[in-house]
């Protein structure tokens, strides 16, 4: 168990020295992006599009300071599937899973609220805003077309 618990540890801790310097995560920027409400999430669904949202969705819970209980519990599954989801993040980390890494960087594009560009927060938060909003555009241009 303690072999476990340690595996756990190190893998969170390599996501987030993949991940942009943050000191916080929260679910509401993950359903910001997320075409699928957390209702939706919890439904046993194996559709592709739908399992890797859900498993995205299991692991940024982890980030946000969530056990591997607690995440799984969030979208009725058990802490070995969080487990299995943060070896699925690190895989398309690596470059194994290509659409996995798609909306991971969707995600990661819409918390960045910094810009080097900007000179105060407002401004910052401004053009955040506009990115935001070409974002969902383009994902229910890529939606529609499924």
């Amino acid at each position: 168990m303690a072999q476990i618990s340690a595996d756990y540890g190190r893998k969170i801790k390599f996501i987030k020295s993949k991940l942009p310097k943050r000191n916080f995560y929260t679910m509401h920027e993950f359903f910001l992006i997320c075409p699928f409400t957390h209702d939706e999430l919890k439904i046993a669904n194996r559709s592709r599009e739908r399992m890797q949202w859900r498993q995205l969705g299991m692991v940024w819970a982890c980030l946000c300071g969530d056990g591997i209980v607690e995440a799984g519990n969030k979208f009725n599954k058990d802490h070995a599937t969080v487990v299995y989801s943060q070896q699925m993040i690190i895989d398309a980390l690596d470059g194994y899973h290509p659409l996995l890494m798609q909306k991971l960087s969707d995600v990661l594009d819409a918390i960045e609220i910094q810009n080097t560009n900007a000179s105060d927060f407002n401004t910052a938060f401004i053009i955040s805003a506009r990115n935001i909003e070409r974002m969902l555009i383009n994902r229910l241009k890529r939606l529609n077309q499924i």
